[in-house]
């Protein structure tokens, strides 16, 4: 090696890190001197979402589907490219956790029953039967007293013949 590469190569600074996606909106929102504000109200959203996506502060905000489409928008909004801009984003958080789908039937889940509807069954069981035992005792009390009327009238018809 030639002693101008050696200090060419000590001239050179470190290679700055890539922008992030929060800081390229900030330094295109500024150029274009548009406030917070300004923008939130174009793209319909809070300055506090804003100011989140600008400080890369993902984690104040809702799920990454969102966040996606929150730099899309401020991305198209100040002439940025968006989808290097959501490239960047999905490169450097972490991979969402995997989503368990499973199909929900139509039909109505089926309701605990617990121990009201096992109650209320024995109690109907209960009354039924004391209503059972009521019936039966009155029918045989009613034979018992048809047929004492018949031996009282056999005892007092005999007693009343000549």
């Amino acid at each position: 090696m030639s002693p101008e590469h050696d200090a060419a190569d000590e001239q050179r600074e470190p290679a700055a890190p890539p922008a992030s996606p929060g800081q390229l909106l900030r330094e295109a929102r500024e150029r274009a001197k548009q406030s917070l504000g300004d923008v939130a109200a174009q793209l319909n959203l809070t300055v506090t979402v804003i100011d989140a996506l600008e400080r890369d502060a993902y984690g104040q905000l809702p799920s990454a589907v969102f966040v996606r489409g929150y730099i899309k928008n401020y991305a198209r909004l100040l002439g940025l490219p968006a989808t290097d801009l959501v490239a960047q984003f999905d490169g450097q958080r972490a991979p969402d956790e995997p989503v368990n789908l499973r199909p929900r039937s139509m039909l109505p889940e089926p309701q605990q029953r617990g121990p009201l509807l096992r109650n209320l069954v024995l109690v109907l069981l209960l009354v039924a039967a004391v209503g059972g035992l009521w019936w039966l005792g009155g029918r045989e009390f009613e034979q018992r007293g048809a047929a004492s009327n018949d031996l009282l009238d056999r005892l007092l018809g005999s007693d009343s013949a000549p």
